[in-house]
């Protein structure tokens, strides 16, 4: 049975092929964690007193980040359907405050527009700072928007073993000087990946890669892994894919769950607009937890987005919701339609209790 979900495997021709794409990345960093760390230094090199203020539905990799930059920040709330709470803002801009503001705003799963939220805060204040994490939305670091900031991880949408990326507004200075050594978390990722991409020719336990994999990610939590460089494996791999194939693929599985879920009310926590490329197709359920052990036993393996952060102390809002009832179905451009039939089979037969949401 064809496994679905976890992490890429890596085919090994896309390290030999003769490279076609011209890449046109900014500041390359060894992870979209260590991209945003150093978006950190730069700010608190600029100005020591800053607060920075966090969604309240966020991965906890942030927080650390964070924490390890030693910064002051707190959160802020999400409405429905992920998008600044402005009312909250509007609120916070008549307070009086001694501390520089900055604000990191997530694009979702690769569906949102933020042009809009990024405008309304720079209307508010100008000397705000804003952050736009693509973590989640590779293919949208080409649109123009007006952030100060704006960040993508490559390994959570693309075939390779590490990679991230900064764009910043000319009224930044970037980088801050870094040391250059190897990424060894690069190393086993790309191992396991390999390893996990041979299984479709030999039969190789689970374990195998997944040894590899998760000792790849240990490393993630060393503060070195700051001070070292994007692979050569990876700017290997970049120059040989198909991003406009990749991208259609998304789509197309995207809109076929949409049709074919469609029919027992499930429906997308983001309806997709023209020229999205999504990473997921979100889902809010109430029994959650017992759909994702369905799919599980069927080697189907879906993330969920995310565990609520212990720092968080905030009343209920959107993120603490979400992290009980979101789920993530799998439509990355390694899977077909009949990959989206099989998910869709096992939802239907799921006994789905729906959120009114």
């Amino acid at each position: 049975m064809n496994l679905i979900g976890g992490e890429f495997e890596v085919d090994p021709s896309l390290l030999l092929k003769k490279n076609k794409t011209k890449l046109n990345f900014d500041n390359l960093f060894p992870f979209g964690r260590a991209a945003l760390y150093y978006i950190f230094k730069v700010i608190k090199k600029k100005n020591n007193n800053i607060r920075i203020l966090l969604p309240d539905y966020l991965c906890k990799s942030i927080v650390k980040t964070i924490e390890d930059i030693q910064l002051k920040f707190s959160f802020y709330p999400v409405d429905k359907k992920l998008h600044l709470d402005r009312a909250y803002f509007e609120k916070m801009a008549k307070r009086k405050t001694s501390h520089k503001i900055g604000i990191l705003i997530i694009n979702y799963f690769g569906l949102l527009s933020l042009n809009e939220d990024v405008r309304f805060i720079k209307n508010i204040n100008r000397d705000w700072i804003v952050i736009i994490d693509n973590v989640q939305a590779f293919f949208e670091m080409n649109r123009k928007i007006e952030a100060d900031f704006i960040f993508t991880s490559f390994r959570k949408s693309l075939p390779v073993p590490d990679g991230g990326y900064v764009k910043c507004h000319r009224d930044w200075t970037f980088p801050v000087k870094r040391k250059n050594n190897i990424n060894i978390s690069s190393l086993y990722k790309m191992i396991g990946g390999l390893l996990k991409y041979l299984k479709n020719y030999e039969e190789i336990d689970d374990k195998v890669f997944l040894k590899f994999l998760e000792k790849g990610e240990k490393f993630l939590n060393n503060e070195e892994i700051y001070n070292s460089r994007i692979s050569e494996m990876t700017l290997t791999i970049l120059k040989n894919l198909d991003y406009k194939k990749i991208g259609a693929i998304r789509v197309k599985n995207f809109n076929y769950l949409k049709n074919r879920l469609s029919k027992i009310g499930i429906s997308p926590l983001i309806e997709i607009e023209e020229g999205k490329i999504p990473l997921f197709f979100p889902i809010v359920i109430h029994n959650r937890n017992e759909v994702r052990s369905k799919l599980f036993k069927e080697s189907i393996f879906c993330p969920v987005h995310w565990p609520i952060c212990r720092e968080y102390e905030g009343e209920l809002r959107t993120g603490k919701f979400l992290s009980k009832n979101e789920l993530s179905l799998v439509i990355d451009q390694r899977y077909s339609k009949n990959d989206m039939e099989r998910i869709s089979d096992i939802l239907e037969k799921s006994n789905v209790e729906l959120v009114n949401y």
